[in-house]
């Protein structure tokens, strides 16, 4: 069987509504509508963030690699 834009659409709820229960979130009827509760979650960076330190040494490196490169071919 193909699929359709329908059936992947009801797999991504399907998804949602197992992820949302797994944390903590519920789904009601209210006034024959579906409603979610989706609880907040404490924001945090996805990326290591580097210290200035970090990213100044990083930097150095980037710009001694390009000068050679550059330099040298």
């Amino acid at each position: 069987m193909d699929e359709t834009i329908t059936s992947f659409a009801d797999r991504v709820v399907d998804v949602f509504e197992m992820v949302n229960q797994e944390n903590g979130g519920s789904k009601t009827i209210v006034n024959n509508t579906v409603v979610y509760h989706i609880p907040s979650e404490k924001p945090a960076s996805v990326y290591k963030l580097f210290s200035l330190d970090e990213e100044n040494q990083g930097l150095k490196m980037k710009l001694k690699r390009s000068c050679i490169q550059s330099a040298f071919g």
